[in-house]
């Protein structure tokens, strides 16, 4: 996404704090980027519910909102594990963002 949009780390990460997630299903922005956990190569991504009303930045942060629901799916997947998990160590320069930990920490539960 950051190839394609044209942007920084940073600027992907601003788009986290940029607006809240809508929660009316029909303005709702879903973006599957991501393959975890089903580990199939021939998967590509897609924006579901796509309309005049998103702009880049609700794209960039739905992007990262699939990325954290991705993860979500990979621990839910993780035999005994789902719904067990007391924290979560972040590594990597997004650890760094708190609208990255906070969109993390409100998907994850």
């Amino acid at each position: 996404m950051r190839q394609l949009f044209g942007v920084s780390w940073a600027e992907l990460y601003d788009c986290a704090a940029s607006q809240r997630a809508r929660t009316t299903r029909s303005s709702c922005l879903i973006c599957t980027a991501e393959r975890t956990p089903y580990l199939d190569t021939s998967l590509r991504g897609s924006w579901t519910g796509l309309d005049p009303r998103h702009d880049r930045v609700s794209m960039l942060r739905s992007a990262l909102e699939g990325v954290a629901f991705a993860i979500r799916a990979a621990l839910d997947s993780l035999p005994g594990i789902a719904g067990r998990v007391d924290h979560l160590r972040l590594a990597g320069g997004g650890s760094t963002s708190p609208a990255w930990r906070q969109m993390l920490t409100d998907i994850l539960g």
